[in-house]
């Protein structure tokens, strides 16, 4: 594994950062603005790595393909973005939704 794709989702931008698991250092990082209007916010995503991807150099270019990374993604959009949340335990559920 060449590294990790980890994307933050907010209300109003999405930033990816591209770690080395093997190093745990941040190889770059991109942003875009979070696509909620369009409706779909893998365009967002996608913005972001397009960025991340200009700003990385030389040999590291032909290390970053992001279909092959592991990806991760968390949100912190405030009510910008639906989203849904599953748990076995019901208050234990709710409680974290909140």
């Amino acid at each position: 594994m060449i590294g990790k794709l980890v994307a933050e989702i907010g209300s109003t931008t999405t930033v990816t950062s591209w770690y080395c698991p093997k190093t745990g250092k941040l190889k770059g990082q991109g942003q875009g603005a979070t696509s909620v209007e369009a409706g779909d916010v893998l365009l967002g995503l996608k913005d972001s790595q397009e960025d991340l991807k200009s700003k990385i150099n030389g040999e590291q270019l032909d290390e970053f393909q992001p279909e092959e990374l592991e990806m991760f993604a968390t949100s912190s959009a405030a009510g910008g973005l639906k989203m849904t949340v599953h748990g076995l335990v019901y208050d234990m559920t709710a409680r974290a939704a909140r």
